[in-house]
């Protein structure tokens, strides 16, 4: 059967919606992604969809281009992760079988809605499309990978610097309610050099200012690792012994290549985007009365702000401290 599955905007939820693609493959089903620019440079080096990936743009001329082509390629069943305005109109006037959960709107825009279950973990909801097939596989086989440059890269990047226990951190996030304070992280990380690990910053080229700015208040000379590519920021996780970090895409591809994860909560909630009953992966959340709200902005987040780097620090210690024993 030839699909086409749609997710598109952040990384992180393409990420989680690799499980699904790994199972519709094992399946032997003919897989095409619709996603945007950044999700094609993380799908591009997939041996399997590098060349099943169609990429579409947020304007309407191209948004019209992107119908005519999956009307042209005529997929048998298309498969919305979104389910928002702008991909439901494109399964509308797609000229194919599109599948959506279940919300009364919906139903002018797709040809089968299911019953959605909230298993709490993304990835394992987005897994429920497999109903479509008579199918309850739950396993979570996600698809990242690195090229043959990107890897070059990365150790060429280590090798001159010298670094050896690597734990890669990364600071930012878009959403202010998402961001533990910048110099919360450098007071973590200058406690982390002192017990004798490499910390390795990394950023998106938008980001690069924020890291730079904060670096500046560290009494240690950690490392910068600037992201020229998606597949170098996984190369360079994939070889760090941890990852540390706001709840963002580097966490997500730290869970996918199987890297040991700790992740600093703030607004959002942990049940959708941290995976469950993993001894990999930690994380740490105040826990106050407002939280998890989900807000973007907050005129003062103490969700972040009363978590201190020392108690992050306990705890994260504690966790890095039962994985090695383990």
């Amino acid at each position: 059967m030839k699909i086409l599955v749609i997710q598109l905007r952040q990384l992180g939820d393409l990420i989680l919606a690799t499980p699904l693609f790994s199972r519709l493959l094992e399946l032997n089903h003919d897989l095409y992604i619709l996603t945007e620019k950044l999700g094609f440079d993380l799908l591009k080096n997939d041996p399997v969809l590098s060349d099943k990936i169609i990429i579409s743009s947020n304007s309407v001329l191209n948004e019209l281009i992107t119908i005519k082509k999956i009307r042209k390629e005529k997929f048998d069943v298309i498969i919305d992760c979104m389910s928002n305005l702008r991909t439901a109109t494109i399964c509308k006037f797609s000229g194919a079988q599109s599948f959506a959960f279940n919300k009364s709107w919906r139903k002018y825009f797709y040809t089968n809605l299911l019953d959605y279950e909230d298993r709490g973990y993304s990835a394992y909801d987005k897994l429920q499309f497999l109903k479509i097939f008579n199918d309850d596989c739950d396993k979570l086989q996600f698809r990242i990978f690195s090229s043959d440059s990107d890897d070059k890269k990365v150790e060429t990047f280590l090798e001159k610097n010298k670094i050896k226990n690597l734990i890669t951190i990364s600071i930012t996030h878009k959403r202010q309610t998402r961001r533990w304070p910048d110099s919360y992280y450098i007071e973590l990380a200058d406690m982390l050099k002192q017990d004798g690990f490499d910390l390795v910053f990394t950023a998106a080229k938008s980001e690069y200012h924020y890291v730079e700015n904060a670096l500046k208040l560290s009494k240690y000379n950690h490392f910068f690792y600037r992201d020229s590519s998606v597949g170098e920021l996984v190369s360079l996780i994939k070889r760090a012994l941890l990852h540390i970090g706001n709840d963002s895409a580097p966490k997500h591809i730290a869970v996918a290549l199987g890297i040991p994860s700790f992740t600093i909560f703030g607004a959002s909630n942990p049940k959708g985007w941290h995976p469950p009953n993993n001894l990999l992966h930690d994380y740490i959340q105040l826990g106050i009365v407002c939280q998890p709200c989900s807000k973007k902005e907050c005129e003062k987040p103490n969700c972040l702000l009363e978590l201190k780097p020392k108690q992050v620090y306990a705890k994260l210690k504690n966790f890095m401290e039962n994985l090695w024993v383990q």
